[in-house]
C-alpha cells in the first residue's frame, strides 16, 4: 500500500505556504470580499451548468446499456458479411442448377392437388419418381430410409398396448408397401399446429398415405415456403419430417427430454442473466444466442444429406436452399430451422400432466429456478419469495393458481388437498397468533406434532404448493423480461415510420438484402407485440408457460405473411426483427450525441461517473426509499468511480484498479464482474431501470458529496420521509417557512424521540430546521479524531470554510448575523462553541464541528489536508504535525497493527494512558515506523529500561485511538475482551499486518516451523473482584480443591524457595480425575471445573483463531493448565493455539513473516530448509488466490 505519504504532505503544505506567503491578502475583510465574488460567479457557472442540464429531456433517458460503437460497427461489418456470403452462395447455385427450385415447386403444386383430389396420386408420383431419376436420386435408397422411420413410428404408436404384437413381430408378419405406406392399428393420436393448443384424431387401420391425408386435412394450411422447405429436404435427407407434433399422449423418449430440458435451461438462464442489463446488452446478447442456436440448424438437414448420401450411393450431392432460408441466414436475429422450429413448438405446446420432481425434466426445472434466482441479489431474491408466499393465503387462493396453471389434477388428491389446507390454516394462526408456542398451535388445530414442526421451519411448504409457486414464478419471471426488453423498442407505427424516414440509407446498405421483407415483419411485430401489451391477445398458462389462442396467431399468421412459430417466438420474447435492433441502436446513439457532454462517456444510458450518479438519484427520488438505496449508496460511489478509471484508460489488471480494489475492500471477482458488465450494484442497477420512469418530486435537492456522503433539502416533511431520508443521508435541510405549526410539532416530537436514542441531532436557526445524523459507523479519520481539535496557521483558511457552509445552508443576513446564526447551529449539534480564537491568529475546530462542516459541505477530511498545522488535544501540547489524512485500507492496516501490540504487550490504564513493554529496541522503532504513517507524531522521553524490558508511554493521541476503537481499559485477564468489532471486516492486509504484529510479541516458533502462542483469562477475579465487579464462575468447593488438594502441582518465586507462588494442573490430569470413580466427589468437582473451562473461552484467542483460518492456515487450539494464584487468589485458565500441518507452516510463513527480527530469521531459515518444489506449489496457490508474495 501506498496511500498518502507523509513526504508528499509535507511538500504539498510547503508549497502552499510559499504560495500563500507571496499572494496572501492585507486584511480579512478584503479576503472576504474576494471569496464572496469568487463565491458569486461559481453559483452562476453552477446554476448555467445545471440549466444546460435540465433542458435535456428526461423523458428521453433509456433504461438499458447499448454496446460500444465499436462493437457496434464490428457488429454490423459482421453481418454485412454474412449477407454478401450468402448471397454470393445464392448467385452461385442458382447459376449451377436454375430448375431445381421450379421443378420442386411443381412437385409441391402437384401435392397439394393430390391433397384436394384434383389429380390421381400415381401421377403425382409418376412426377415425383421422373425429379428423381433427373437428379440422379436413388429410389431404393430413399425407400429404405423412409422404411426405418416408418417402423419406428409404427413401434412407437404401439408400445402403450402390451396386448399388440410387438415391432418386431409386426415387421416380420406385414411386409412393408412401396415408398412409405404402412398399415397400423386404430389409434388415437394427438398433434399441435405450433399455436399452443393441441388436438386429437382418431386413426383407422388403413393404409399410410391415407392416414397422412387425413391427418393433413385436421391441421391448418402450413405456410408456403415452410412447405417448400420440408418437401426439398426429403429426397435428400434420411431425416423424416413427421407432421406436427404428432405423438402417443404423454410419450417422449430420454433423448428428447434431455435436448428439449436443455433448450429450455438456456432459454431462461439467458432471459435471467439479460434482465439485469441494459435493454442494448439484451438485445445483443440475445442477437448472439440466436445466432448461434441458428447456425448448426440452418445446416443440419444438408449437413445430414451430404453426409449419408456420400456414405450409400456417392452420388452427386444436392444442397437446396429457398429464399426463406437465406433470409434467415442473413438477418441479425436469426431463427431455427423449420424442424428445429417444430420440435421446439411442440414441446413447448403439448399438454401433459404435471412432471414429477424427480424426472429429468423436473430436476433440469429445479437447475433452471436456481440459475434465475443466482443472478438476482440476495434482497431481491428473498422479496420475490415473500412476494409468491403472500399470493396464497387460503384455499380459494390456491385453487385459482392451479386452475390458471392447467394443474386440475392436484384438487382431486384427497391427501395434497387435505395437506395444503391444514397448512394454510397453520400459517394464518402463527401469523395471527406470533407468540404462541408450537405446542399451543398444535393442540389448538389438532395437527400433527412433527407436520407442524417442519411447517415452522423457513421456506419449508408442501410439494404441490411449491409446484404452483414454482410455475407462478415462471410466470412473473417472464413477464419482467418481456417488459424490459420492450421499454426500448418502438411503441407504435408512427415511431417507427418516423425511423425509416431519418435513416433511408438502410435500404441501399446491400441490394441483395430482402429489405421489404424486413419492414414487413417489423411492421407486424410492432402490432402483434401492442396487441399483447394492451391485452388483445388470448392465453392460458401450463407450467409458467403461455399458451396462445389458435384462431389469433392463425389471423395474425395470414394477415401479416409471418408464421406461427415466428409470432410465438415474439410473443415470448425471444426473437427480434432485424430492423427493430437497428431502431435501438439508432435511438440509443442519438440520445448518446445529445448529452455527451453531460456524461464524458460513450454509453449514454448507464452510471458511470459520479456525476451522472448524483444527477440521476435527483431525478429518481422515490428511489430514497427503497431497501437497495440503504446501504448501497456508497458501493454506488465505488462502482462509478472503478468505472471512471476505466473510462480513462486504465486496464483491469493495472496497478492503479488494483491499488482501488484494495482501499475499497473489493474483491478481485468483484472488480471482474462490474468491468465486464456481467454485475453491477444494486442500487446501479435500479437507477438504470428508473432511466425513464423520472417523475419530479418537489422540494427535493440533492447535493453532491466526494466523501460518499450527501445531504438534502425537503420542503414537504413527513415522519415517514424522514426516517426512510435519514438511512440515506447523514445532513437534512428543512425549509420552516412554509410549513404550518401541527406540521413543526409533530416533526419536533418525532426528532426528540430520535434524540433520546442518540441517533440524531437537530438544531433550528433563522427558520430553518437542521437534523445531522452524527454517529459514525467503522474506524475513520472522522471518527478517531472527533474528541480532537484541528489546528491551522493561516486564520483566513477555516473563516473560508465557514462561510461557504453558511452558504451552502442557505443562511440570510450581514456576516455577522450569519456568523451568529452559524455558532448557535454548531453549539445545539455538537454541544461546542465550534471555533476557538488563540493567540497569535491561529484557530482551531474541534473534531465534531469539523465532522459537522464535512457534511454540510459534501467533503471529506482529506479535501483540507493541506491545511492543517496539527491535531492534538485542546491544550495545544503534543498532537500529530502535518497530519496525512489517509483514508479506507491503508488506516485500517495501521490501526491492525496497533491492535496487535496493544492486546499483546500494552497496558491500557483505568485513569488514563498506555503503555508499552517491549525487550527489543527494534520493536520500539517499528512501531513508531508504523505510527507515524499518520503524521509526525511526537513521542517524548526515551523508554526505560526496568528488569530487563522497555517501557514506552504512547502519546496521547494513540491512547485515544485505542480507546475509542473499542479496546477497553484495565486488567485484560479479567475483562477477556476480544478484538473490536470491525476486525470481522478487515481486509486481507489488515488481518496479515494483526498477526504480524501479534506474532512478533506473543508467539514461539522453533526450528521445524512450528508456530505457537498463548492467551490466559481469569475465572475467579480474588482480590480485584469487587474492582472489576467479577463474579467468580466457580463454585466454593471447586476454590478450596485448587487452593489444598494433592492433586495440584506448584511453582515457587525461585528455586529453593519455600513460599508457594503458583498451584496448577493440567487439563490431562484434570480429564482423568473427572473419570476417577473412586472418588466420587473429586470427579464432580472435575467435571463441574471442566464445563466452566468450556463454556467460558478466551474471546482473543477465539479472534484471531478466526483471523487465521480466513488466510487458509489450519490452527489448533486447547486449553492447556489451570493456575490458582496463591498471593492475589485468582483463578487463571490459560489457552494454547498451534499451528502443526506441514503446508499451514510453509503459508504461514511465507504470508506472515514475524515483525520481530529474532523470529524472521527462524523462520526464514524454515523455509531455506524446505524442498523448493513445495516452496514453489504453495507460491503458487497463493498468487492464484490473489496474494502477493514477497520473493
Amino acid at each position: 500500500m501506498d496511500g498518502v505519504s507523509r513526504n508528499g504532505g509535507k511538500q504539498r503544505r510547503r508549497e502552499y505556504n510559499e504560495d500563500s506567503e507571496n499572494n496572501c491578502v492585507e486584511d480579512l475583510s478584503k479576503a472576504e470580499m474576494m471569496w464572496e465574488k469568487n463565491r458569486t460567479l461559481e453559483t452562476g457557472e453552477e446554476s448555467s451548468e445545471t440549466c444546460k442540464m435540465r433542458e435535456v429531456s428526461t423523458t428521453e433517458m433509456v433504461k438499458n446499456a447499448i454496446e460500444h460503437l465499436w462493437k457496434q460497427e464490428t457488429e454490423e461489418e459482421n453481418i454485412s458479411r454474412r449477407m454478401e456470403d450468402a448471397l454470393e452462395d445464392l448467385e452461385k447455385m442458382e447459376r449451377t442448377s436454375e430448375s431445381i427450385e421450379d421443378r420442386l415447386r411443381d412437385a409441391l403444386e402437384n401435392l397439394d392437388e393430390e391433397d384436394k383430389g384434383q389429380n390421381s396420386p400415381s401421377e403425382w408420383e409418376k412426377d415425383v419418381l421422373e425429379d428423381f431419376k433427373n437428379y440422379d436420386v436413388n429410389l431404393e435408397d430413399v425407400k429404405e430410409q423412409w422404411k426405418e422411420k416408418i417402423v419406428d413410428e409404427a413401434e412407437f404408436e404401439i408400445e402403450e398396448s402390451s396386448d399388440e404384437p410387438s415391432v418386431d413381430e409386426k415387421k416380420e408378419s406385414e411386409p412393408v408397401d412401396e415408398f412409405n405406406q404402412r398399415k397400423i392399428e386404430d389409434k388415437e393420436l394427438y398433434y399441435d399446429d405450433g399455436s399452443g393448443l393441441m388436438y386429437s384424431m382418431k386413426l383407422e387401420s388403413s393404409e399410410y398415405s391415407e392416414n397422412r391425408a387425413k391427418s393433413e386435412t385436421t391441421k391448418e394450411t402450413q405456410e408456403p415456403e415452410q412447405e417448400s422447405a420440408d418437401i426439398s429436404e426429403k429426397p435428400s435427407s434420411k431425416k423424416h419430417t413427421e407432421p406436427q407434433a404428432v405423438q402417443s399422449e404423454g410419450k417422449k423418449t430420454i433423448t428428447q427430454e434431455e435436448d428439449e430440458t436443455e433448450k429450455r435451461l438456456q432459454q431462461i438462464t439467458q432471459e435471467s442473466i439479460a434482465e439485469s442489463e441494459p435493454v442494448d446488452d439484451v438485445t445483443h446478447k440475445e442477437v448472439e444466442y440466436q445466432r448461434e442456436m441458428t447456425k448448426p440448424a440452418t445446416t443440419e438437414c444438408s449437413d445430414e444429406a451430404k453426409n449419408e448420401h456420400n456414405e450409400t450411393s456417392g452420388e452427386k450431392k444436392i444442397e437446396v436452399s429457398t429464399e426463406h432460408e437465406l433470409y434467415r441466414q442473413s438477418e441479425d436475429v436469426s431463427e431455427d430451422v423449420e424442424d428445429s422450429t417444430k420440435q421446439e413448438s411442440k414441446e413447448e405446446t403439448t399438454e401433459s400432466e404435471p412432471l414429477d420432481e424427480h424426472s429429468p425434466e423436473g430436476k433440469a426445472r429445479k437447475r433452471v429456478v436456481d440459475e434465475i434466482f443466482s443472478s438476482f441479489p440476495e434482497e431481491i431474491r428473498e422479496s420475490f419469495r415473500k412476494y409468491l408466499e403472500d399470493l396464497i393465503e387460503d384455499e380459494d387462493d390456491f385453487e385459482e393458481l392451479v386452475r390458471r396453471h392447467g394443474l386440475e389434477n392436484l384438487l382431486e388428491e384427497d391427501e395434497v388437498t387435505e395437506e395444503i389446507r391444514e397448512f394454510l390454516r397453520f400459517k394464518k394462526t402463527r401469523t395471527a397468533k406470533p407468540e404462541a408456542s408450537i405446542e399451543e398451535l398444535v393442540e389448538e388445530l389438532e395437527i400433527d406434532p412433527e407436520q407442524a414442526e417442519r411447517w415452522t421451519e423457513q421456506r419449508y411448504h408442501p410439494e404441490a404448493l411449491k409446484k404452483v409457486l414454482r410455475f407462478e414464478g415462471y410466470r412473473i419471471l417472464d413477464n419482467l423480461i418481456r417488459k424490459i426488453r420492450e421499454q426500448s423498442h418502438p411503441v407504435d407505427l408512427d415511431e417507427f415510420e418516423e425511423f425509416l424516414q431519418r435513416n433511408p440509407r438502410l435500404e441501399f446498405e446491400n441490394p441483395m438484402a430482402p429489405f421489404e421483407q424486413w419492414k414487413r415483419e417489423a411492421r407486424a411485430w410492432i402490432e402483434i407485440v401492442k396487441a399483447y401489451r394492451e391485452g388483445r391477445i388470448k392465453f392460458r398458462l401450463r407450467h409458467g408457460w403461455e399458451i396462445y389462442n389458435r384462431e389469433q396467431i392463425e389471423g395474425f399468421s395470414e394477415r401479416y405473411g409471418v408464421s406461427r412459430e415466428r409470432i410465438i417466438s415474439w410473443l415470448r420474447g425471444k426473437s427480434v426483427p432485424y430492423i427493430i435492433v437497428r431502431f435501438n441502436r439508432e435511438i440509443n446513439f442519438r440520445k448518446q450525441n445529445q448529452r455527451h457532454q453531460l456524461m464524458m462517456n460513450d454509453e449514454l444510458h448507464e452510471i458511470r461517473s459520479r456525476d451522472y450518479l448524483i444527477i440521476t438519484f435527483k431525478q429518481n427520488p422515490k428511489m430514497f426509499f427503497k431497501k437497495s438505496a440503504k446501504g448501497g449508496f456508497q458501493r454506488a460511489l465505488v462502482y462509478c468511480d472503478l468505472m471512471s478509471l476505466i473510462d480513462s484508460g486504465e486496464d483491469e489488471k493495472s496497478s492503479t484498479v488494483k491499488k482501488f480494489a484494495e482501499e475499497n475492500k473489493l474483491h478481485r471477482k468483484t472488480v471482474s464482474d462490474w468491468i465486464k458488465q456481467k454485475k453491477k450494484p444494486t442500487l446501479i442497477r435500479e437507477l438504470e431501470k428508473e432511466f425513464q420512469k423520472y417523475n419530479q418530486f418537489p422540494g427535493v435537492d440533492i447535493s453532491e458529496s466526494t466523501s460518499n456522503q450527501s445531504k438534502f433539502t425537503l420542503s414537504d416533511p413527513s415522519e415517514f420521509k424522514l426516517k426512510k431520508l435519514f438511512k440515506i443521508f447523514r445532513l437534512c435541510v428543512i425549509d420552516l417557512k412554509n410549513i404550518n405549526q401541527s406540521s413543526r410539532n409533530s416533526i419536533i416530537n418525532f426528532l426528540k424521540l430520535e434524540l433520546e436514542k442518540d441517533e440524531i441531532r437537530y438544531g433550528v436557526v433563522n427558520e430553518k430546521l437542521i437534523v445531522w445524523k452524527h454517529k459514525l459507523k467503522g474506524l475513520s479519520l472522522n471518527s478517531i479524531y472527533k474528541n480532537q481539535y484541528y489546528f491551522f496557521s493561516d486564520p483566513h483558511t477555516p473563516l473560508h470554510i465557514i462561510r461557504e457552509a453558511v452558504s451552502s445552508l442557505g443562511l440570510e443576513g450581514t456576516l455577522a448575523e450569519t456568523d451568529w446564526d452559524f455558532r448557535k447551529l454548531v453549539k445545539q449539534l455538537t454541544s461546542s462553541n465550534g471555533i476557538d480564537y488563540l493567540r497569535s491568529d491561529r484557530i482551531r475546530i474541534s473534531g465534531s464541528t469539523m465532522n459537522l462542516l464535512c457534511d454540510i459541505l459534501g467533503k471529506s477530511l482529506r479535501d483540507f489536508e493541506v491545511h492543517y498545522m496539527k491535531i492534538g488535544g485542546k491544550d495545544g501540547h503534543g498532537g500529530i504535525y502535518n497530519p496525512a489524512m489517509i483514508e479506507h485500507q491503508e488506516l485500517e492496516i495501521i490501526l491492525a497493527g496497533l491492535f496487535g501490540v496493544v492486546v499483546s504487550d500494552c497496558h491500557v490504564r483505568l485513569k488514563g494512558g498506555t503503555t508499552y513493554y517491549e525487550s527489543n529496541l527494534e520493536r520500539i522503532e517499528s512501531l513508531k515506523k508504523l505510527m507515524n504513517r499518520l503524521g509526525d507524531i511526537q513521542w517524548g522521553k526515551m523508554p526505560k529500561m526496568r528488569n530487563r524490558t522497555y517501557e514506552l508511554w504512547l502519546p496521547s493521541i494513540i491512547d485515544s485511538i485505542i480507546r475509542l476503537a473499542g479496546i477497553p481499559a484495565g486488567d485484560r485477564t479479567i475483562l477477556n475482551h476480544g478484538l473490536p468489532i470491525q476486525s470481522r471486516t478487515w481486509s486481507t492486509l489488515a488481518k496479515i499486518e494483526y498477526m504480524k504484529q501479534m506474532f512478533a510479541q506473543e508467539s514461539n516458533i522453533d526450528e521445524s516451523g512450528r508456530i505457537t502462542w498463548t492467551r490466559s483469562h481469569v475465572l475467579s477475579a480474588g482480590k480485584k473482584a469487587g474492582k472489576y465487579k467479577f463474579e467468580t464462575l466457580l463454585s466454593p468447593e471447586a476454590m478450596r480443591f485448587l487452593a489444598e488438594s494433592d492433586e495440584m502441582k506448584t511453582l515457587s518465586k525461585k528455586e529453593g524457595y519455600e513460599r508457594i507462588r503458583e498451584r496448577y494442573i493440567t487439563m490431562g490430569r484434570l480429564k482423568r480425575l473427572k473419570s476417577e470413580l473412586s472418588n466420587p466427589e473429586i470427579s464432580q468437582i472435575a467435571t463441574e471445573i471442566l464445563n466452566t473451562i468450556k463454556k467460558y473461552r478466551n474471546r482473543l484467542i477465539d479472534d484471531e483463531i478466526r483471523i487465521i483460518q480466513k488466510l487458509g492456515i489450519m490452527a489448533s487450539l486447547n486449553p492447556l493448565r489451570l493456575s490458582y494464584h496463591v498471593n492475589s487468589g485468582r483463578v487463571s485458565i490459560n489457552w494454547g493455539a498451534s499451528i502443526d500441518d506441514y503446508s499451514s507452516k510453509i503459508r504461514c510463513a511465507l504470508m506472515i513473516p514475524p515483525s520481530h527480527p529474532e523470529k524472521a530469521r527462524t523462520s526464514m531459515d524454515f523455509l531455506l530448509n524446505q524442498p523448493q518444489d513445495e516452496i514453489m506449489r504453495v507460491k503458487i496457490q497463493l498468487k492464484d488466490e490473489g496474494f502477493i508474495i514477497e520473493e
